[in-house]
């Protein structure tokens, strides 16, 4: 079955996760894409290289480790969502509003539950509001 991957899941294999369950569980999903691909919406893009950037401000991460992790990122099955946004536009509105989730959580949720696909993802309140909504969620 395929995952929706969060932003939040991707960069926890870069940057860890300080909570041992939270690290095998990341480690899973990176398993589990060699099996069932990932999905992403167009943002999940520029939400890592955004991560990204911010980390070499912070001297968290370099120049050079960033473009490693984007290379790995690029060779694993990871496809981008091609359905047009102004079409699920009012739904992603509608679920921010319901689950109390900024628009961009809310463009995962519409996402998982359009593709009957499982959350994967590290943010608590996205979680959450995934459970609600009736869907599936990577554990």
């Amino acid at each position: 079955m395929t995952v929706i991957l969060d932003a939040s899941a991707a960069l926890a294999w870069l940057f860890g996760r300080d909570d041992k369950t939270e690290r095998k569980r990341a480690d899973a999903m990176l398993d589990a894409l060699g099996e069932d691909g990932a999905l992403v919406p167009v943002l999940w893009h520029s939400e890592i290289c955004n991560a990204l950037v911010v980390a070499e401000r912070r001297k968290v991460a370099s120049e050079a480790q960033s473009a490693d992790f984007l290379t790995r990122l690029g060779a694993l099955p990871i496809e981008t969502d091609s359905a047009p946004m102004p079409a699920r536009r009012d739904i992603a509105l509608q679920l921010a509003r319901r689950f109390t989730l900024s628009v961009y959580d809310a463009v995962y949720l519409e996402l998982a539950l359009r593709s009957d696909a499982r959350l994967a993802s590290f943010d608590r309140q996205l979680v959450a509001a995934m459970r609600k909504a009736g869907g599936r969620v990577f554990e």
